[in-house]
């Protein structure tokens, strides 16, 4: 899922095999990388 949020072909993702117990952390930290890739986008556009 985070390649995805990335959209990025130069990215490179490992996995971390860890048990979160604070799951809402990963879900702040998903929204922050949408909002930075869709102010990347709009950077490009300008």
């Amino acid at each position: 899922w985070l390649a995805d949020i990335l959209d990025s072909d130069d990215a490179i993702v490992e996995t971390l095999d860890a048990h979160y117990e604070d799951v809402e952390s990963l879900c702040n930290l998903q929204n922050v990388f949408k909002i930075f890739n869709w102010w990347s986008r709009r950077q490009k556009e300008l």
